[in-house]
């Protein structure tokens, strides 16, 4: 079952632009279910379905910026539209209103990565088969156009 507010027609995780003049409508996969990812901390971490689910609309309407910088110069759109895809996980669609970026992303030269936040790591005492962290309670923080997602 879907619970995005609205069809969201994504086929790969890679972010596309829908449009050719600002703003630009930016979308694709933020996060697959059950992913398993290595951030910054290092620690392989799984990101089971369920809790993707039930996540997923807490990303609608947070801020499309630039490296994760939730500042104000960092702002450059905002998650118009998220939910949950069976099968492919967390999509989005949103509003881009930097040309210069938009082009990159169109060429590929730039990725869109999701912040999610989730249960401290050092209390994550669950592991799936292969030995990954498995993330609970997560909601996200936004969605943010970098070099590699």
């Amino acid at each position: 079952m879907s619970v995005a507010t609205s069809p969201i027609n994504v086929a790969s995780s890679e972010a596309h632009l829908s449009s050719d003049e600002a703003p630009w409508t930016i979308h694709g996969i933020a996060i697959g279910g059950d992913d398993i990812t290595k951030g910054s901390s290092g620690i392989k971490k799984f990101w089971p379905a369920d809790e993707l689910q039930e996540a997923a609309d807490s990303l609608e309407g947070r801020p499309l910026v630039t490296d994760h910088d939730n500042s104000a110069a960092g702002v450059v759109g905002r998650v118009t539209k998220a939910g949950w895809e069976d099968d492919v996980g967390v999509i989005y669609e949103a509003e881009l209103y930097d040309e210069d970026l938009a082009e990159k992303v169109d060429e590929g030269l730039l990725e869109v990565s999701v912040r999610g936040y989730h249960i401290p790591v050092d209390e994550m005492e669950r592991r799936n088969e292969d030995g990954a962290a498995v993330v609970e309670e997560v909601r996200f923080d936004n969605l943010s156009i970098v070099p590699k997602g």
